[in-house]
Formats: C-alpha cells, sequence, structure tokens
C-alpha cells in the first residue's frame, strides 16, 4: 500500500507532531507499504520519503492562507501526487494553506485524523465565555459563546475560517480517527461520519523512580491559556503559602511566558518554580517528581503527557473534564480538580505533598490501567483497516489523473 502523510508541521514539536512521527515510523515497518510523508518547516527540503514545504511563521500569513488558495504550493502538492501515486492520504493537523491542501487532495481515498477539537470549535478549545465544555460543538445558538478570549473582530475571521474548513473537510475526507471515545463522539454528533476512536501509541512503559520527591511536581506542555498555566501558578502560590518547600517544574515554551515569569518574581517564587523551557525528553524530570499536572481549560483531545506519566507510574492531578475523566480513576490512578477553582488544585497538591505513599500507589495503579487500556499493535491494525475501507468504497474518481485532482 502506497500512504502519503500531510501534517501542517513536519517536525517533532508536539503531541500531534510526535504521534504523526510515531505512525510513519510503524507504517514503514509493514513490508508491503511504501510511505512518504508532506508537511511545513522552518525550511524547505525534500528527503527519499519526505518533502517539507516552508511554512508560514507570523499569524497574519497563517490567516491569510487559511482563507486563500496558494497556486505554488498547490502545483508542489500535485507533483508529489503525480509521481508517488497514493492508494490512501492520512491527513493529520491542516492549519497550513488549508484550502490549498484540500483542494489538491480532493479525488483520492483520505483519512483524516483530528488531533483537536478544531473541526468541532472555532478556537479549537470547545468551552464557552464561562469557561465551561460546550456540550455540542459549535451551533449557531452557541456562536458567541465560543469567543472566549478573543476580540471579536478576530474571532469572527476564526469562525469564518472554521466554517470555511468544515465545507472543505466534508468535500474531500471520506473517514475520520479520534484519539479518544470523547472526541469521536463529538465528530460523529456535528456529522463527521464515519468516526473511529484510535487511541494513540504508548510508549514504553517503565519501571517507577525508586524514590520519589514527594513535595515537586512538573508541569510540561505549552505555556498558552487554554492549557491552564495561569490557573496553575495561581493555584501553586496558594499551595506554597501553607507549605513554602514545594517545588514546582515547568518544561515547554509558549505565548504565555514571559508573563508567567513575572508572576512567578512578584510571587517571590523563583526558588520554587523552575521554568525547564522546552524539553525533547522530560522522563528525567517524570521521574524527579510526585505527580504531574495537567491544568487544562480547554477541552483536550488526548493529552499524551498524561500517558508519559502513567506509563512511568506516576499519578496525574488533572482537570476534571474531557479526556481527564476517562484516563482517570479519581483518588486510584490520580486526582481530579474543578479547574474553575484555583483553591482545589492547591489543595490536591497539598494532599499528594503529603501522603507520599498514597501518591506511589496511584502511579502504579495509572501503569497498570494504560497496560489494559492501548495496545499498540491494535492501534496500527485499526488505522490500516481504515486505510482499505476507504481505498474500496472511495476509489480514485474515475478517468481522473493527478494533475486533474482538483
Amino acid at each position: 500500500m502506497r500512504i502519503l502523510l500531510i501534517t501542517d508541521n513536519h517536525t517533532p514539536t508536539g503531541g500531534a507532531e510526535k504521534t504523526f512521527f510515531e505512525l510513519k515510523a510503524r507504517l514503514q515497518a509493514i513490508p508491503t507499504n511504501t510511505v512518504f510523508s508532506l508537511g511545513f518547516g522552518p525550511q524547505a527540503m525534500q528527503t527519499n520519503d519526505a518533502l517539507i514545504l516552508k511554512q508560514n511563521r507570523t499569524k497574519p500569513a497563517k490567516l491569510l492562507w487559511q482563507c486563500l488558495f496558494h497556486l505554488p504550493t498547490y502545483l508542489k502538492i500535485k507533483h508529489i501526487l503525480k509521481t508517488f501515486k497514493p492508494d490512501v492520504i492520512h491527513l493529520h493537523n491542516m492549519k497550513q494553506y488549508t484550502p490549498t491542501v484540500l483542494r489538491a487532495i480532493k479525488g483520492y481515498p483520505v483519512v483524516h485524523t483530528t488531533h483537536d477539537f478544531s473541526l468541532i470549535c472555532p478556537t479549537a478549545q470547545n468551552i464557552h465565555r464561562d469557561l465551561t465544555p460546550c456540550k455540542t460543538g459549535y451551533t449557531r445558538e452557541c456562536a458567541q459563546a465560543h469567543q472566549v478570549k478573543f476580540k471579536r473582530p478576530l474571532y469572527w475571521v476564526m469562525l469564518g475560517l472554521f466554517l470555511k474548513r468544515r465545507q472543505l473537510a466534508r468535500a474531500t475526507i471520506h473517514a475520520y480517527l479520534a484519539p479518544s471515545p470523547l472526541l469521536t463522539h463529538y465528530l460523529m454528533n456535528a456529522g463527521f461520519t464515519p468516526a473511529y476512536p484510535v487511541l494513540p501509541f504508548l510508549p514504553p512503559t517503565q519501571p517507577a523512580s525508586p524514590s520519589i520527591h514527594p513535595e515537586a511536581f512538573l508541569f510540561a506542555g505549552n505555556l498558552g491559556d487554554h492549557k491552564g498555566c495561569t490557573l496553575l501558578l495561581q493555584a501553586f502560590a496558594r499551595a506554597h503559602a501553607t507549605q513554602p518547600t514545594l517545588m514546582l517544574y515547568v518544561a515547554g515554551q509558549g505565548p504565555l511566558e514571559n508573563s508567567l515569569k513575572t508572576f512567578v518574581t512578584q510571587s517571590h517564587l523563583e526558588k520554587n518554580v523552575i521554568f525547564l523551557g522546552w524539553q525533547t525528553n522530560i522522563t528525567p524530570w517524570v521521574q524527579h517528581c510526585a505527580a504531574v499536572i495537567f491544568p487544562s481549560i480547554g477541552l483536550e483531545s488526548f493529552g499524551l503527557v498524561m500517558t508519559d506519566a502513567m506509563s512511568q507510574a506516576r499519578p496525574l492531578i488533572a482537570s476534571r473534564r474531557g479526556t481527564c475523566e476517562w484516563l482517570i480513576d479519581d483518588g486510584k490512578t490520580g486526582l481530579l480538580f474543578d479547574p474553575l477553582t484555583p483553591d482545589d488544585l492547591a489543595q490536591k497538591i497539598l494532599y499528594l505533598a503529603s501522603h507520599p505513599e498514597e501518591a506511589i500507589a496511584m502511579g502504579q495503579a495509572g501503569q497498570v490501567k494504560l497496560d489494559q487500556m492501548i495496545d499498540n499493535e491494535t492501534a496500527l491494525t485499526q488505522t490500516m483497516a481504515v486505510y482499505r475501507e476507504v481505498m474500496l468504497k472511495h476509489p480514485p474518481q474515475a478517468n481522473q489523473t493527478p494533475e486533474a485532482a482538483v
């Protein structure tokens, strides 16, 4: 089978990209497969099994080419289609030259992995202004409620792009994969069918560190509002006021980095909150800490940071919403808190810091649950089965040449 993988970010910088490259490696390990990947990156380059086009670096440029058709990019993609001749195209994130990519691949059998809520909500967070989850996903009735923190002119631009993206997706994509049953439900409710839950690949489980630092905690991820970073630091400051020896390690980069550091300085927490920057491997920090904190306010499609922690027998302190409630058994494999109540998170931090034996037991229980929940071979088998189904039901259009597939 000749498989073309497409992503908007062809660099291993986040959970979606990690899943993309893991899938590519596993597909290439099947002798009957030929796999080629196409995506965007800081610099244009081509290798034997990949073509990387130069990405848009500024927000205005990204917004512009999410609206307009870009002929040079279209022609480059059509050339790859002509030379590689894919049997199936597996589309992942599509936030670079969106209409151009979708127009270029139209007419081919297309599967799409939805790594977030970008087909469900204009902001991809699927929460309302009061920061509660939207139960249905975007509808006309709740359109204004999805605005959240964005200024109205920008939000209406995002809404227009969102509606156009949904229109193009319905015209181009034949099946949807989602990393959790929750997102699968939302996709089906919005009419994106067929949709199948295919869980992400599980990292190898590792023996737990023989000792933990009961007063040390870790956050890893994008430093943005939707990830709950501000909430986390506010809660940590409350907990620190009760237990001054607490430590918080923050791994990641993002738009709030400077403001978060300012908050730490103003709160006199410089010795207790350590910013680690972007970490390609968080294992040493997971092993060092008593628990990993996952404070997302926006709905997460999965949250690979959570499985990284569980695979290393570390408990989670996570928001009581979305996939967190599915992955974590409250009080058994971790602790859930109300993300709209900072004091709730502070109390959960203090509780685990004071009960290291329970933290160890929760981490071990989480590792067992993860082993029972996710099987990498099953995920790969399911993905290949969807490829075959789409190829059977939606073969390339009759008498179509790759150049004409518009």
